[in-house]
């Protein structure tokens, strides 16, 4: 991660010399000076959370597997399309609950299997560490 952000700060910064509006009244426009410093900690602290979510990522694939975490990728939708059901005005179809139903089945099925697959092998990963029975 750090040297594919290396190798593309160069042409960010290459392509906003050259095609960006640095006048002082574009500036003033985009970042108010009663706003400037509120958006630029907004802008820190949204560059910082996506580094930490790139580590932390990998992070756990290192400590879970690459399986488990593309499953847990694709079942993290499913909190979202359950929340647009009930939060907001999204139609309540047959369709949409059916595939809300079948998604947290399989998702319990998933999780069963993998810790039945790890009690049987006796051992359970704890953070870093596997614990022995």
């Amino acid at each position: 991660m750090f040297y594919n952000n290396l190798l593309s700060i160069p042409v960010i910064v290459t392509c906003s010399l050259f095609l960006e509006d640095w006048s002082q009244a574009n500036i003033d426009r985009n970042f108010p000076p009663e706003l400037r410093s509120n958006l630029m900690f907004a802008i820190l602290f949204s560059g910082l959370s996506s580094v930490f979510i790139s580590y932390t990522s990998a992070w756990c694939v290192r400590v879970a597997s690459s399986t488990t975490y593309s499953m847990v990728g694709a079942l993290n939708k499913l909190p979202i399309a359950v929340s647009g059901l009930v939060f907001f005005d999204a139609p309540i179809t047959f369709p949409s609950v059916s595939v809300s139903s079948v998604h947290i089945q399989l998702a319990c099925i998933i999780v069963l299997t993998r810790l039945s697959r790890l009690l049987h092998l006796g051992s359970f990963p704890v953070s870093c560490m596997h614990w022995q029975k």
